[in-house]
């Protein structure tokens, strides 16, 4: 059983100098606007580790330590991640493959689809993330939070969309991974 989920994140602002007459050679530096990067850590207390391993991604009361439950994020209608109501962390991963099954990612999706929005409630309000394939997106409930203010992970939905925003081609289902944990 995990006793908590340790967790990090940071994001440089960049931006792109480039030098001499013919303008080949670059060099990125941080963006001067903001002059520097920012960050920041925490924990996340895990109560309970023995969900389904649909409901939690990973592992779980009903598979084998380590394996991945993805979810098929389909292109004409919003599907939620976890039937987790009381989580204290998720975090939701775009693999930046085809859905194959539960247990198995396809091939590398085609670009016609190969993002994945993340919404509250529905998808044409409340934008939480838009992914690339590899990004993710994570959301805690540290300290003493977690006995008011649990995250409810059957009020997050995904879709999956081209990179320009676009509704995603019919055979556009993307796996997706996540881990909630209450």
């Amino acid at each position: 059983m995990a006793d908590n989920i340790q967790f990090a994140c940071s994001a440089t602002p960049v931006e792109t100098l480039t030098s001499g007459g013919d303008g080949a050679a670059t060099s990125d530096i941080i963006a001067g606007e903001v002059g520097k990067s920012i960050g920041g850590s925490g924990t996340a207390v895990v109560s309970d580790y023995q969900n389904s391993n649909a409901t939690q991604g990973w592992g779980g009361s009903d598979a084998t330590g380590g394996v991945s439950y993805y979810v098929n994020c389909v292109d004409d209608s919003a599907t939620v991640i976890s039937a987790e109501s009381s989580a204290s962390f998720i975090i939701i991963k775009n693999t930046g493959k085809v859905y194959s099954s539960a247990t198995a990612l396809g091939a590398t999706s085609e670009t016609t689809g190969d993002h994945v929005l993340v919404t509250l409630v529905n998808t044409t309000t409340n934008k939480l993330a838009f992914l690339a394939p590899g990004e993710a997106f994570m959301m805690s409930i540290g300290g003493t939070g977690m006995t008011n203010h649990v995250i409810d992970c059957s009020k997050i939905k995904v879709q999956s969309y081209t990179s320009a925003g676009a509704a995603a081609g019919a055979a556009d289902h993307i796996a997706v991974e996540f881990l909630a944990v209450d």
